[in-house]
Formats: structure tokens, C-alpha cells, sequence
């Protein structure tokens, strides 16, 4: 379980029903948009939304540079959808296939993670040079947003 809080059980006896914590709008509760929310409804409501036809027309289209961003998880997972071994990275396969259905770029959730490392880095040095704003407290999680 995520533990992020984004939806709960709202309302109490007949009216109770699943929505967004306290029925509050998406955008106002800590959902990090993950997908895990549709795993985990007990009332098997909450569906995927499809957008294979938007990235279609982006790919056609000349004028567009259409970029990619795959989470860590699909390197494993896509290598077991087409049976191989369990745990086989397929990074490379998974990258040329991307580039070949016509993605301009390929980016993996890690280069996002890796550049807020540096700027976090630079960061420290100045403040710890000026001696400023001190003690610098950072982290990756998506409940510190």
C-alpha cells in the first residue's frame, strides 16, 4: 500500500461510498498520480484513463518531439511479459523498440531523480559556504511535494 491518503471512505451507514479524501478535488489531496489507487479500490470503480490514441497522433505528427519517461519497474516487468527470466533487464530492447515506434527521446524516471541530486547538491555548497539558511533538509518523497 501506498499510504499517500488520496482516497478514503467518505460519509457514513447507506451513504457511505469511496471518493478523494474528505470529497475533496484531486488536485487538493496528496495524490501522487502513481495509478496505484486503481489496484487498490475495494469497489473496482476506478479504471485507467486511455490516452493510446493522443500519443498515436503526437507520434505521426513531424512538428512534435515526443518524449518518454518509463519507471524503473518496466525494465523487469516487460522482460517477464514476454518470457524471460524473472528479474531480466531489458532496458536496451525496451529503448530501441520506444525509439523505433518513433519517441524523439527516452528518459527513465532515475534521470529526473539524478538531476534534483545535483541541484540539491549545488545547492548545499552555497548555502554551506555562505554559512546560510542552514541545517538543508531534503528528500524524494512524493509527501514532501
Amino acid at each position: 500500500m501506498q499510504k499517500i491518503g488520496a482516497i478514503d471512505c467518505i460519509n457514513r451507514g447507506f451513504d457511505s461510498c469511496i471518493s478523494t479524501t474528505n470529497d475533496k478535488s484531486l488536485n487538493d489531496v496528496e495524490c501522487t498520480f502513481c495509478g496505484q489507487c486503481i489496484q487498490s479500490c475495494p469497489t473496482g470503480a476506478l479504471h485507467e484513463k486511455e490516452n493510446i490514441n493522443d500519443v498515436w497522433a503526437k507520434l505521426k505528427d513531424k512538428d512534435t518531439f515526443v518524449i518518454v519517461q518509463t519507471a524503473p519497474a518496466v525494465r523487469v516487468a516487460l522482460g517477464e511479459e514476454f518470457g524471460m527470466e524473472i528479474g531480466t533487464n531489458v532496458t536496451g530492447k525496451m529503448v530501441s523498440a520506444l525509439k523505433k515506434l518513433g519517441f524523439d527521446k527516452v528518459f527513465d524516471t532515475n534521470t529526473g531523480a539524478d538531476l534534483t541530486i545535483m541541484e540539491e547538491a549545488n545547492e548545499f555548497v552555497e548555502r554551506f559556504t555562505k554559512n546560510e539558511n542552514m541545517p538543508m533538509i531534503t528528500s524524494c518523497s512524493p509527501r514532501m511535494g
